[in-house]
Parts: C-alpha cells; sequence; structure tokens
C-alpha cells in the first residue's frame, strides 16, 4: 500500500508562517494546514486551518475537506480543540505493507493528541481512527458533506442508525441503545441520494452520539466519562443506488466493520530498516578524516547512543525524529565532501 507524507514550511501572501502538511494513504489523503507563531509554534487562532479528509469525495461532497476531525476537552467550563492549539510534532509512517497502512498525526504540548490512521487493502472504502489523548476528551466530532453540496430539495440531509433515520431539516439524530452506526444521506435528488458517508463505532466506549447539520453534517460523539481514547471506522457509498446501500450497511456491513475495528491491532515497533541503512553508509563515510571530525562536531556519536536507548524503550516517535535527523545529517556529510572536492 502507498503511504506517503509530505511536509511544507513557507509563508503566506501574508509573510506569516505557514505549516503544510499531507497524509497520502492508497484512496485516503489527510491535508493539513495552519498559520502560527515562530517563537512557541502555537497555531494562529482564526487564521487560515486546515485539517481536511479526501475520501469518497464527489465535488465537495463526502468527508469534510476542510476541517473533518475536532477532538475536545474541558478546562475551567471551556470547551478546547486540541487539534487547533499547536502543530503537529509530526506525520509518522509507522507500518507499510502490501495489505496494511499506519501513520499517525502526532500533537505535543501541554496537552497531547495522537491519532493514528490504519487503512486495509482489502476494505478500499473504508479507514480506521483510534484517538489518544492525555486528558479526558469531552467530545470528539467527525464531519461530512453527504453528496455532492447544490441546492434544495436535492441536499435534504438525513441520517440513519439501525434504531431509527431522521430528517435533520427538522430535529437532530440520535443513537438509541444497541446502535453501532450511523449513515449521513440525502434523501432527493436525480444523483445526490447516491452518495453518503458511514460511520461504526464501538457502544462499549460511546456514552452518546448525536448528528446534526443541513449543510455540514456533523457527528458529536461523546465518549464514556475519563475515557482518553476512542476507536472509529469511517467510509462511504458512492455512485449506488440509496436504498440498497443503507439496507446492506445497516443490516449487515456495519457489524462486520464493528469487529474489524475491534480486533485491528495498533501495535507499534519501529521500522529500523531506514536508521540502518543510514547507519551504515555514514560509518562509511567517517573513514575518511575530514568527515570523521565533522561527525565528531555534530554530535553523531550521542545519536547512535540515544538511538539504542529509544529502540530499548521502542519510543517510536523519538527514533523516527532521529532517523529524519539522520538523513539530513547524511546529506550534509556528502555537501562537505563535494566541496572540498570543487574548492568551494
Amino acid at each position: 500500500m502507498e503511504v506517503m507524507v509530505k511536509n511544507k514550511y513557507g509563508k503566506n501572501q501574508q509573510g506569516e508562517n505557514l505549516n503544510e502538511r499531507t497524509l497520502m494513504m492508497d484512496n485516503l489523503r489527510i491535508d493539513y494546514r495552519a498559520v502560527f507563531q515562530e517563537a512557541d509554534r502555537k497555531v494562529i487562532r482564526g487564521k487560515d486551518f486546515l485539517l481536511g479528509c479526501n475520501f469518497g469525495r464527489r465535488g465537495n461532497g463526502g468527508w469534510n475537506i476542510w476541517h473533518f476531525l475536532s477532538v475536545r476537552t474541558k478546562k475551567d467550563n471551556q470547551i478546547l480543540s486540541l487539534e487547533v492549539d499547536s502543530l503537529p510534532r509530526n506525520i509518522y509512517v509507522l507500518k507499510k505493507t502490501e495489505e496494511t497502512g499506519l501513520a499517525e498525526i502526532y500533537w505535543e504540548g501541554e496537552n497531547n493528541l495522537a491519532v493514528k490512521i490504519q487503512k486495509l487493502a482489502s476494505l478500499p472504502r473504508w479507514f480506521f481512527l483510534k484517538i489518544e489523548t492525555s486528558v479526558p476528551i469531552f467530545q470528539v466530532v467527525v464531519s461530512a458533506y453527504p453528496g455532492e453540496t447544490t441546492g434544495p430539495p436535492e441536499r435534504e440531509r438525513w441520517c440513519a442508525f439501525a434504531s431509527q433515520a431522521y430528517n435533520l431539516h427538522q430535529e437532530a439524530g440520535k443513537k438509541a441503545a444497541g446502535d453501532d452506526s450511523v449513515v449521513l444521506y440525502n434523501r432527493y435528488g436525480g444523483y445526490q441520494d447516491r452518495y453518503g458517508n458511514f460511520l461504526v463505532f464501538l457502544p462499549e466506549e460511546i456514552e452518546d452520539c448525536k448528528v446534526k447539520g443541513t449543510y455540514g453534517v456533523s457527528i458529536e460523539l461523546t465518549p464514556q466519562k475519563d475515557a482518553r481514547q476512542l476507536r472509529l471506522a469511517l467510509g462511504y457509498f458512492y455512485d449506488e443506488d440509496r436504498d440498497r446501500a443503507l439496507h446492506d450497511f445497516l443490516s449487515s456491513c456495519s457489524r462486520q466493520i464493528r469487529k474489524t475495528l475491534s480486533l485491528l491491532s495498533w501495535e507499534v515497533s519501529p521500522d529500523l530498516t531506514e536508521w540502518k541503512k543510514l547507519k551504515e553508509e555514514i560509518d562509511k563515510l567517517g573513514k575518511e578524516e575530514e568527515v570523521r571530525k565533522f561527525l565528531e562536531e555534530s554530535g553523531y556519536e550521542k545519536m547512535k547512543s540515544a538511538a539504542e536507548e529509544f529502540i530499548r524503550e521502542n519510543n517510536y516517535r523519538e527514533m523516527l525524529d532521529l532517523t529524519e535527523k539522520m538523513q539530513e545529517l547524511k546529506e550534509k556529510v556528502y555537501e562537505k565532501l563535494l566541496s572540498s572536492y570543487t574548492g568551494k
């Protein structure tokens, strides 16, 4: 499975610091963008912000391509969204095989937030989330625009749990006991009703679930008291008969996805392949006297010692960050060798 991360730092048209990141996993793309302060790397509220999910998209319809996920905590009677507080420390690629892709967006600050994303080649219209926080979660909100966003009546938004369907123009949708999933869709339209969004959760992790909105639709999930993690599955139907898609999902597919979600392994062990390759290459280059001195000045021995500790602790984030630094060091070594040969 293709798993790729792109990071870009630069300036916007106003000369402000801009961080853009993209995670691509097979047919899923998650885009991040934020304006931030250089000193503390805090996101500047009210500025250009994006945490979008491009998945099962038609036009602007599908999962929200602007802000699809919000993880909220409560402090001093104020609700705070953890994903907009600070820049992500990194987006980590944790696993990449023919069948499975696993990545993590990690925010580190006063409160830490890890959003792990897992994709299975056997389920191309689904991806899975595991949300982990350092503080109790007050609420998780995921949002979508079911169907392409054109005018009413084609845009009449509905949602359906196994227990009941709701016209969102008249009332909010509510989870009943035993519900483990919800589908978002359009009631009318020559083609609008052929597209929609699925969400599956684990009932034992959820205290309440409400669905609101007649343009963008938000699924508000309240986890069990003091919970610091939550698992979800997000999917869609695309250019299909709506009634058949809803029936298949609510009668059988949701249970199969729920079982997959409950059994998925999220264990992480750092892949040391790239680290070992870089270390071997730099060690060979270090036989040159000039390079050896440069490596001493660059703290190469400390980097290797730190790696041993991170491997012992299974500290995959530090290990992946260190691997990135090793790649930068290797590039600097080659630049130094090139300058010595060219005399520049």
